[in-house]
C-alpha cells in the first residue's frame, strides 16, 4: 500500500490477484488499484499483463508518476512500470 502525496485522500495497493480464467483454470495477476480512503470507493484499476507480482514501488514527491518493479509472469525475470496516478 503506498499513498498519494499530493491527494492525501487516495492510496494505491499493488498485489497479486489470484482468479479462476476460464473457471477450472488458476490464473495469477498483478494489479494496481487506486481507493478513496474517505468512502472506500475504487477510482480505477490496472492489470500488469507480463508482471506475476509487485515487488517494490515508489511515488517520488511532487510528482504524479509511480515507478515499480516486479517479476516476469515466467518467472525468469525483472519487469518495471512507469504510470501516472490516473492510471
Amino acid at each position: 500500500m503506498v499513498f498519494d502525496t499530493n491527494i492525501r485522500r487516495e492510496f494505491y495497493l499493488f498485489g497479486k490477484l489470484t482468479f479462476e480464467d476460464p473457471p477450472g483454470t488458476i490464473s495469477q495477476a498483478s494489479l494496481g488499484i487506486r481507493i478513496n480512503k474517505l468512502d472506500g470507493k475504487f477510482l480505477h484499476y490496472l492489470k500488469f499483463n507480463d508482471q506475476k507480482e509487485a515487488l517494490a514501488y515508489v511515488h517520488p514527491t511532487n510528482t504524479n508518476l509511480f515507478l515499480g518493479c516486479g517479476m516476469s509472469s515466467a518467472g525468469t525475470g525483472v519487469t518495471y512500470f512507469k504510470i501516472t496516478n490516473d492510471g
